[in-house]
C-alpha cells in the first residue's frame, strides 16, 4: 500500500490496481509547504556551511577607525513613507530638514533603498538579514542562523576592537539569541532604566531611548578611550501609533517620567483603529516624529560617527496599500565624504532622500 500527493490527487495501488481520490486543498497544501521547507533548508545549510565574507574581524573597518558605528532600525520606516503619495507631502520635509540639521553639525549624507526580507512585522528577520550578510526570510532560518558559526556584523565589529552594543527598548524578556551576535553590552527595555510609562505597546520613547543609550554606554566608553559599535531599535513608530510622542528638551529627558502625560494623551487604539485614514495619519507621523528625534540627535553627537539608518519592514497594507514594493530607505550619515563616495559609486544618491531611480537591492547586501 503506497501513497504518493501529486497536485490535488492521491493515487493509491491496492493489490495492483489504482486508485485515485481526491485530497483535501489542506492536506496538499501543508504537505507542500514541508517540501518546500526543507528544500529551503538544504540550500540555507550550504550557504552557511560555504560562509560569506572574513570570518574574524581583525584588521577589518580601517576606513571607519577610530568613529562609532550606529547601525538604527526604525520601527516600519518603509519606502511608502518616502514617497508614498499620502505621505511624502511629511516626510520629504523632514528628510530636508534632517540634511540641513547634518550638515550644520559638519556631517553628510548618501541614501539609496534595501529590499527587506519581511513585512508588517517579523523585525528580527531583518536584523538576522542585515548582521549575517544572508538572506533569512523564515523563523526557520533565523533559527538556524543563530546556531551558526556565520559571524554576525557585531562580533567582526568586537573581535576588531570595537565596544559592540545593544540596544533593544522592545526586548522585555530572556534573550538567548543575543548570544549569537556579539555583544558587550545589552541594554533591553529593563536595562534602559525608564521610568516613564509605556505608549501602549511601545515601552518608551525613541528620544529616551536614545538619551539613555547616550547616557548608559557611549559616554563611559568615551572615557575608557573605546569607540563603540552599537545595533540600534528604535520602536515609537511600531502599531498601533497611538499617542503619538513629541520632542522634549534633551536636558530634561531624565528617567522619562516627564512623557508620562504625552504617554496618557490622545485616543485609545480601539478608536484609532476604526478609522483606516486616522491609522494612516498617525502612522506617518510617528515616522516623522522618529526621524525628527534622528535629527537632533546627530546633530547634537556631531562629527566622529557612522550613521546607518535603515528601516527594518514596509508596514501592514492598511498602510502602504496592495502590492507595495518591500523596500525600505537606508541613509549613511558621516564626516567622511570619502566613505559616502564609495556608497554613491554603489549607486545610493547624495543628500538624506533616495531618489525613484534607484535601484532596489537586498538588504543582505548592505553588509
Amino acid at each position: 500500500f503506497a501513497c504518493i500527493i501529486a497536485g490535488a490527487v492521491s493515487l493509491f495501488w491496492i493489490d495492483k490496481t489504482r486508485v485515485e481520490l481526491a485530497t483535501p486543498t489542506y492536506l496538499t497544501g501543508r504537505l507542500g509547504l514541508v517540501v518546500r521547507s526543507f528544500a529551503d533548508m538544504q540550500v540555507f545549510e550550504k550557504q552557511l556551511g560555504d560562509g560569506l565574507g572574513p570570518r574574524d574581524g581583525g584588521g577589518l573597518f580601517h576606513a571607519v577607525k577610530g568613529k562609532d558605528v550606529f547601525l538604527i532600525f526604525v520601527e516600519s520606516y518603509g519606502r511608502s513613507a518616502v514617497d508614498g503619495p499620502r505621505y511624502s507631502d511629511v516626510t520629504f520635509p523632514r528628510l530636508s530638514a534632517m540634511q540641513t540639521q547634518s550638515e550644520a553639525a559638519g556631517l553628510q549624507a548618501a541614501s539609496g533603498w534595501v529590499t527587506s526580507p519581511t513585512v508588517g512585522g517579523l523585525s528580527w528577520l531583518a536584523h538576522g538579514t542585515l548582521l549575517s550578510g544572508l538572506w533569512v526570510d523564515s523563523q526557520a532560518r533565523y533559527d538556524r542562523l543563530m546556531i551558526s558559526r556565520q559571524p554576525s556584523l557585531n562580533r567582526l565589529f568586537l573581535q576588531a576592537g570595537w565596544e559592540t552594543v545593544a540596544i533593544m527598548p522592545a526586548i522585555t524578556m530572556a534573550w538567548p539569541e543575543a548570544d549569537y551576535f556579539g555583544y558587550n553590552q545589552i541594554l533591553s527595555a529593563t536595562g534602559l532604566e525608564y521610568r516613564g510609562k509605556p505608549f501602549n505597546w511601545v515601552t518608551m520613547p525613541d528620544q529616551y531611548t536614545l538619551s539613555a543609550f547616550d547616557r548608559l554606554a557611549l559616554k563611559p566608553a568615551s572615557l575608557r578611550g573605546q569607540n563603540v559599535m552599537a545595533e540600534i531599535a528604535l520602536i515609537s513608530s511600531h502599531a498601533p501609533w497611538t499617542p503619538v510622542p513629541k520632542l522634549v528638551a534633551w536636558d530634561a529627558v531624565g528617567d522619562g517620567s516627564i512623557f508620562n502625560g504625552q504617554a496618557t494623551s490622545g485616543d485609545p487604539p480601539s478608536v484609532v483603529w476604526a478609522n483606516p485614514d486616522r491609522v494612516r495619519s498617525q502612522y506617518i507621523q510617528t515616522i516623522d516624529y522618529s526621524l525628527a528625534t534622528l535629527g537632533d540627535f546627530m546633530a547634537r553627537q556631531g562629527k566622529g560617527a557612522v550613521y546607518i539608518i535603515l528601516g527594518d519592514h514596509q508596514p501592514a497594507s492598511i498602510i502602504t496599500g496592495p502590492d507595495a514594493s518591500r523596500a525600505v530607505p537606508v541613509h549613511i550619515i558621516t564626516d567622511d565624504a570619502q566613505l559616502l563616495g564609495r556608497f554613491q559609486k554603489e549607486g545610493f544618491t547624495g543628500g538624506m532622500t533616495p531618489v525613484n531611480t534607484t535601484g532596489e537591492r537586498p538588504m543582505s547586501e548592505l553588509r
